[in-house]
């Protein structure tokens, strides 16, 4: 896991985040993970309530996660896209590092 973060702190932006989607692991493996995520300084995004009872909860829910972030998080994660599209069109497959 280390060696994964470090290579994505090489190869991101300085001023982008990583952000996990933790899902149901068993306690244990969940404590463990989620210390030393954070020990990495990595954002933990919790799964997914265990159960909607309609549309109007999903709805609910994701405003208030969309509400949550501030505008620079959409704004930096959104605006790159365009450029970042143009580097996969022009390496036709092949790997890229950023």
């Amino acid at each position: 896991m280390e060696k994964a973060f470090q290579a994505y702190r090489l190869n991101c932006p300085k001023n982008s985040s990583l952000l996990m989607v933790h899902d149901n692991a068993k306690p244990l493996t969940f404590l463990k993970t989620r210390q030393k995520l954070q020990m990495l300084g990595v954002k933990i995004f919790c799964h997914l309530p265990q159960k909607f009872h309609d549309r109007k909860d999903v709805k609910k829910w994701l405003d208030d996660v969309f509400a949550s972030r501030p505008p620079e998080y959409y704004a930096n994660g959104i605006g790159p896209l365009p450029s970042r599209w143009q580097v996969v069109m022009y390496t036709i497959g092949e790997y890229i590092t950023h």
